[in-house]
């Protein structure tokens, strides 16, 4: 199950809605190898009929198409996913724009493979982020090292953001 969160800048009129966690579409069948009629395998509600069966959900999950296919790649070569993915949370630290990404780990040779991404606007490396509520502003928090982020509205500049409207379910 997923949450789904409405965020707006305390000065401006900037609003954002994020996503974050993992559905009941994303069974890991349907996420990195495609649907399969073997319930044991796979168990997404995602619909049918609207995807191309023989392809992993990765490839509309994921946004970058260069990421998707390196996934892909790895995973054709023997890459095991490690259970981890769902939609986060990604803050670009130079324009501190917001941005929904699917995260997820593949196991492999090397090591464990995780997506990076970057900025739409200012093409810098985007940081998986997660936030805390204090008595009024959200608070983004470094999903590395969980330092807090000093977020600044990427519209105004100035204002913090708060939650405008209460969180609410998916799947």
């Amino acid at each position: 199950m997923g949450y789904g969160f409405n965020f707006e800048c305390i000065s401006c009129d900037y609003k954002i809605r994020l996503f974050i966690g993992a559905g009941m579409r994303y069974s890991p069948q349907a996420v990195y190898y495609g649907f399969s009629d073997d319930p044991d395998k796979d168990w997404s509600v995602a619909p049918r009929d609207s995807r191309n069966l023989e392809m992993p959900m990765l490839f509309s999950l994921v946004d970058d198409e260069k990421v998707a296919d390196f996934a892909w790649k790895l995973i054709r070569q023997g890459a095991e996913p490690t259970g981890w993915h769902w939609l986060s949370l990604y803050v670009c630290s130079t324009c501190w724009r917001l941005y929904n990404r699917f995260f997820f780990q593949l196991t492999t040779d090397g090591g464990i493979f995780e997506p990076e991404y970057w900025c739409e606007h200012c093409a810098r490396l985007l940081e998986q982020t997660d936030f805390d509520f204090n008595a009024r502003e959200v608070q983004l928090v470094s999903m590395y090292d969980r330092h807090l982020l000093d977020w600044h509205c990427p519209q105004c500049g100035e204002g913090g953001l708060v939650q405008s409207s209460d969180r609410f379910v998916w799947n």
